[in-house]
């Protein structure tokens, strides 16, 4: 009788229920991507169980003019040089990619859009010497030029 009662404690503790999180990593999937970090104290409510990971819903309120109106073009991961995270978005006409290094730091930087033989070209420095641009091509993938040809392409990250 006392395991019974225990179990249907807990499996109306855990599911449907409101909890609060210790300060954790929102991630897409289980080790999946992570989309953001939820601070100590949020609350949340368990959606279903998976082994050690939960599927969880938040919910309250943000400021509205903290809502961006720019949409994702893609994500990708650079392990050339300086590992980092690139994200392109747009808003409007406007394209502006996004570097998260690895040691934390990260950078915003407006890009040109020139086409050219039916190709956009995303220059990041339209006034640079080297003549570097990047394509996105119909896979995703994100190709780098210089002035000589190709350099080197990323794939889109899932």
């Amino acid at each position: 009788m006392r395991v019974f009662l225990i179990s249907v404690m807990m499996f109306a503790i855990i599911f449907g229920q409101s909890s609060m999180i210790n300060k954790e990593n929102l991630r897409k999937s289980p080790n999946g991507e992570i989309l953001g970090q939820l601070e100590a104290g949020i609350p949340i409510e368990i959606i279903e169980t998976d082994g050690n990971w939960v599927r969880v819903t938040v919910s309250g309120y943000v400021w509205k003019p903290s809502i961006s109106q720019k949409s994702v073009i893609g994500r990708w991961y650079d392990s050339h040089g300086i590992h980092h995270n690139i994200v392109i978005m747009s808003s409007g006409n406007d394209m502006i990619m996004y570097k998260h290094f690895n040691d934390g730091n990260s950078g915003k930087y407006p890009l040109t859009i020139k086409t050219i033989a039916g190709k956009k070209r995303l220059y990041q420095d339209p006034g640079n010497t080297f003549g570097d641009y990047m394509v996105i091509d119909a896979r995703g993938n994100l190709i780098f030029y210089d002035s000589e040809g190709y350099i080197y392409q990323l794939v889109p990250k899932r």
